[in-house]
């Protein structure tokens, strides 16, 4: 996927300007879909985009950007989340089966598995003014790496903080941000995140992930990800799809 590919791939690797391109289709698909929605509006994020704010159509750019911004924010992060935790419930059979047989805590341990593997570990801002922030100095105009993995793991404010603790309860992580920046998403990751991890415990149990064959991202900087993660599991019965 053009997307996962983009993240990983390093901006001085051969292949990066072949995957730039690729994200071309995406954007012939954005405008494809605005279009429809123009013509036969509905109840989606698309459809307000297409009609404009107050009634002034918005700029081409600036509804490809919203969109990019959009799925490249809510699909590579959500993925990387789910990827660090199937591999570590494959390493962790005590911990999978508990979850296999409380399903019920899932949703305490969502939230510990955000905290424990920050799929988005930094974030940077520009000061805007002159200010000290504990001792140090900055002036404004200065670029700040924001660490939401350390904070995330603050001995201050997590009992044992570098362990995976299931059913931690109060869970103050900031893997979203905070405040008036705190993820738009963050409810629709953490569903998608809970659903998959759901019916991957509930139709492959025993499945085991070929650590032989896995490859992480080359660079943590923008996701905390992985690009190869083959798993091996016991076949069952198939189940397609139920339409009401």
């Amino acid at each position: 996927m053009p997307f996962h590919k983009m993240l990983y791939t390093p901006h001085d690797d051969p292949e990066y300007p072949e995957t730039v391109e690729a994200m071309g289709y995406f954007r012939r698909r954005v405008d494809e879909e605005i279009e429809i929605r123009r013509e036969k509006p509905c109840d989606d994020l698309l459809s307000y985009l297409a009609a404009g704010i107050d009634g002034k159509p918005l700029e081409h750019q600036l509804l490809q950007d919203i969109a990019f911004n959009l799925m490249g924010g809510g699909i590579d992060t959500t993925t990387a989340l789910t990827s660090n935790v199937l591999l570590y419930l494959s390493r962790h059979p005590d911990h999978r089966q508990r979850l296999i047989e409380n399903p019920k805590l899932l949703p305490l341990a969502r939230e510990e598995f955000i905290r424990y593997f920050t799929p988005v570990h930094s974030v940077a801002r520009t000061a805007t003014s002159n200010t000290v922030v504990n001792g140090w100095k900055f002036a404004k105009g200065d670029r700040v790496l924001l660490r939401y993995i350390s904070a995330n793991h603050d001995p201050d404010i997590f009992d044992d903080p570098d362990s995976v603790k299931l059913d931690r309860y109060p869970n103050r992580h900031v893997s979203f941000g905070a405040g008036m920046h705190r993820c738009l998403g963050s409810f629709l990751a953490k569903m998608m995140f809970e659903t998959m991890v759901t019916e991957v415990l509930r139709r492959m149990p025993d499945y085991k992930v070929i650590e032989t064959d896995i490859v992480h991202y080359p660079s943590i900087q923008q996701v905390n990800g992985w690009i190869h993660l083959p798993t091996a599991f016991s076949p069952g019965p198939k189940v397609g799809a139920v339409i009401a």
